[in-house]
């Protein structure tokens, strides 16, 4: 068997009295990882670009026709960011956590809000803008 392991969504710790790598030995299998942490932007930019299209094409919500389904474990409004922070950091979530926003620039009838994923924005969806882009920043450095 084989383990990619790209970055440490629950921190670099596990619980005392785990035998991870005796496990990992048992099993015979192999773990390679990284982490983009010390790449340069140039390089997150490219890796950007190519996932955006070889692999978002094949990614939809569950009833889509798409062979990867995305894991949607819930949706805040933008006004309770902090209880969407408070379930990630206590490591509740099993899928993405979602942050809408609603379109206000208007006077006419509002769209249906904007869904920002943090890690990525799916197409047809509005970028993260510079506050939400840092939220969610500072949401990884946790």
């Amino acid at each position: 068997a084989r383990w990619v392991l790209f970055g440490l969504m629950g921190g670099r710790s596990l619980p005392s009295g785990e035998n991870f790598l005796g496990n990992i030995m048992r099993k015979r299998a192999s773990l390679r990882s990284t982490t983009l942490r010390m790449r340069s932007k140039e390089y997150k930019g490219h890796l950007v670009q190519r996932f955006s299209s070889e692999i978002l094409p094949h990614i939809g919500l569950p009833g889509s026709d798409a062979p990867l389904k995305l894991v949607v474990d819930s949706v805040y409004p933008l006004e309770k960011t902090e209880d969407a922070y408070a379930r990630q950091k206590a490591n509740l979530n099993v899928g993405k956590i979602v942050i809408t926003i609603k379109n206000t620039t208007s006077e006419e009838a509002a769209p249906e809000p904007q869904r920002i994923v943090c890690g990525g924005v799916r197409p047809n969806e509005s970028p993260a803008t510079p506050e939400i882009q840092e939220m969610c920043d500072a949401l990884k450095d946790d």
